[in-house]
């Protein structure tokens, strides 16, 4: 199985790479001689997924024996000697099998840290072959045979117009060509501030006429205007803005020394005419990379005689799609390996900047940071269960159904009436089927739609249509009155109250541990209006994108409880997608909507919940905002009859449910009108 990994083809690669994952999880003592018997494999496409197959297993065992055993292995064999393996992705997996048995504090030997996290130690400069070198291999002539040809694709994928150069190389290297530890240059912004810092009284004056007439020329009469009587003549008059701005850096010139004046033609005109930030003047261009991956597939072994055919033919016959879940050339294979190379050289050896717009030196961490993962190995789910767009779906923690959809009144009489709306307290407390157990459900959405008769299109028609968004926050106990006063007053559409949002290019099983996980739910008053008092959003989102990983079917997504939460209850993920559990084992926390079809859904155990508010002094709140309104196929002139909106919130309170809600009446986007209170009970 280990040898598929091998494979250029994407859905036998990832899936083997899961099928490994599930085989070895309660194995790791095998899985630690397979390890050893692919030491001296010298095929990064395996060894980075070998690596990635001992992260999930690490992630997912509950063996500290096992994963110690592991982790020693991995550090001896990957980290000890201080130059890992030079691949971006494998010493990735790699440090995640160290870092699991670290957090879990067990016993390695001799294991420095430092070398388990970046920056390593790898070779710079490198070899780049020059510009002509590279245009040598792109030749094409009408003597090719298919085999020499199916190079020329590796060439236009690298070099040219393919998606690889563009999409690949083009959007992934943040890095400046300074090296780590440098000493920094003056940029030439700087140096520009630095001349117009030395300017006197008398030349900053004539500067910043020169740079106002530079951007604004055409608002000049060049009458001398804004001058000071200090200059020796004025502008004369001139209608041309390229005139005008001559005329004023002539002016500005004839104030300076020659030293300053040759300061300003060599450098400062230059910046001028074309600014450059620091980032855009030392940015690595990213030809070297397309340059350095080209020979580097070479030099990885792909040659005409093992692969040329092969390629051509796929190229002929195969995927004609841009999609990336699709089998791949075996060049494009070591065009990947080359470019996770490249991208280890660059992570040792020179000075990062993470976001594109920042002028600030960055610190390279992981590769989430440039979205370059494309498997989780601490997931084996090819989906989830959880319902998208269907209305009308029920579970056992959405268990509201709704049926009054009646033909015996219009559009508008329907709309208004308040009675004929889902039972809004039947949703935050739930029971589960098999146990019987209480459960708050701290966040759901819900559905409800007329039904559409089996011989119609849905979409054609037109449609009576109910939803409901439930969300939770944690207050102080003190605060909950305060929270709940304000809150009947409020209209939460919108969605502008602080809220959850999907975190991707991070495994399921490093929430809430890893330095990959960096934003999460934390204690706040809000961002766009002002909360009166201190909320903490209950859950936190993963979602894991198809992307290119070929080992599930659809994105996967679900709801995990916030970190806060986790921490102070210690709550840990034991394998089970969707699923926390306290240290005696007890289940806590899910979204069953990872194995059973229905709503995605945070649910926590009543029981366990309330203890611990009630002991640490917090109250959950819950906010409801919903919408009654006619969906489908409107036609030009057809009279829209408005819609129902629903604002409200709802709280515990000696064991009972209560709370308000408002009815807004909405004509359109900008008329709203409050029309009741609805007590919630």
């Amino acid at each position: 199985m280990v040898w598929f990994l091998t494979s250029s083809h994407r859905f036998l690669r990832d899936r083997t790479t899961k099928a490994l994952v599930s085989l070895f999880a309660d194995r790791i003592h095998v899985l630690c001689q397979v390890i050893r018997n692919f030491v001296e494999v010298n095929d990064l496409y395996v060894s980075e997924r070998l690596y990635s197959v001992a992260y999930g297993c690490a992630l997912r065992s509950n063996d500290p024996d096992a994963k110690t055993s592991l982790a020693q292995l991995v550090y001896d064999l990957v980290f000890k000697d201080g130059s890992p393996p030079c691949h971006i992705l494998l010493r990735d997996y790699a440090r995640g099998v160290v870092e699991v048995a670290l957090r879990d504090s067990l016993n390695l030997n001799g294991v420095e840290r430092h070398k388990i996290r970046p920056p390593y130690k790898s070779e710079w400069p490198l070899q780049i072959p020059s510009e002509e070198e590279a245009h040598e291999y792109g030749k094409l002539s009408e003597e090719m045979s298919h085999e020499q040809q199916a190079f020329r694709l590796i060439y236009n994928s690298v070099m040219e117009y393919g998606d690889f150069a563009r999409y690949i190389i083009g959007n992934h290297i943040p890095w400046l060509e300074r090296r780590l530890g440098e000493k920094h240059k003056l940029s030439r912004k700087d140096q520009l501030d630095a001349f117009v810092a030395s300017l006197t009284d008398r030349q900053k004056r004539a500067w910043d006429f020169y740079l106002d007439i530079r951007e604004r020329p055409r608002f000049y009469s060049l009458d001398g205007t804004g001058l000071s009587d200090t200059l020796e003549e004025s502008l004369p008059h001139e209608s041309d803005s390229t005139v005008a701005v001559s005329q004023a850096e002539r002016r500005f010139r004839r104030t300076l020394g020659k030293k300053k004046e040759h300061v300003f033609l060599e450098l400062v005109l230059l910046y001028l005419n074309a600014p450059l930030s620091e980032k855009d003047e030392l940015a690595l261009p990213s030809s070297i990379a397309q340059r350095w991956i080209l020979k580097r597939v070479r030099d990885l072994g792909w040659t005409e005689d093992r692969f040329g055919r092969f390629d051509y033919d796929l190229e002929l016959y195969g995927d004609p799609g841009r999609g990336t879940t699709k089998p791949e050339r075996m060049g494009k294979k070591y065009q990947w390996v080359a470019y996770h190379e490249f991208l280890a050289h660059l992570a040792d050896n020179l000075e990062f900047r993470e976001d594109s717009w920042s002028e600030e030196q960055g610190v390279y961490d992981g590769p989430w940071q440039l979205w370059l993962r494309d498997i989780d190995p601490s997931s084996l789910l090819k989906s989830t269960r959880r319902s998208k767009w269907e209305p009308n779906v029920s579970s056992w923690w959405a268990p509201v159904e709704f049926h009054a959809w009646t033909d015996e009144m219009d559009e508008t009489q329907w709309l208004n009436r308040l009675d004929l709306l889902p039972k809004i307290t039947s949703l935050p407390v739930v029971t589960g089927l098999e146990d019987g157990r209480e459960w708050f459900v701290l966040e759901c959405t819900y559905d409800w739609e007329e039904p559409t008769p089996p011989e119609k299109n849905r979409l054609d028609l037109k449609r009576r249509h109910i939803w409901y968004m439930l969300k939770s926050y944690l207050v102080k106990s003190d605060d909950e009155k305060c929270f709940c006063d304000w809150a009947k007053d409020q209209h939460f559409m919108d969605r502008w109250m602080p809220e959850s949002h999907e975190q991707t290019s991070i495994f399921l099983g490093e929430f809430f541990w890893t330095s990959a996980f960096k934003y999460h739910q934390s204690w706040t008053r809000g961002d766009s209006r002002s909360l009166p008092c201190e909320v903490l959003v209950t859950a936190d989102e993963y979602l894991q994108e198809r992307g290119y990983d070929c080992s599930i079917e659809d994105a996967i997504y679900m709801y995990l409880p916030a970190k806060w939460i986790v921490d102070k209850m210690n709550l840990s993920w034991y394998g089970e997608e969707g699923c926390y559990s306290n240290r005696v084992g007890h289940l806590v926390a899910q979204d069953p909507s990872a194995r059973t079809a229905g709503r995605g859904a945070l649910l926590m155990n009543k029981c366990l919940m309330s203890e611990f508010l009630e002991c640490e002094g917090y109250r959950i709140v819950w906010t409801l905002l919903g919408q009654k309104s006619i969906r489908g196929n409107w036609k030009k002139g057809d009279y829209f009859p408005g819609r129902l909106e629903l604002s409200g919130y709802m709280r515990m309170r000696d064991g009972q449910l209560s709370g308000e809600a408002t009815a807004f009446w909405r004509t359109q986007e900008s008329d709203l009108k409050k029309i009741e209170r609805i007590d919630i009970r």
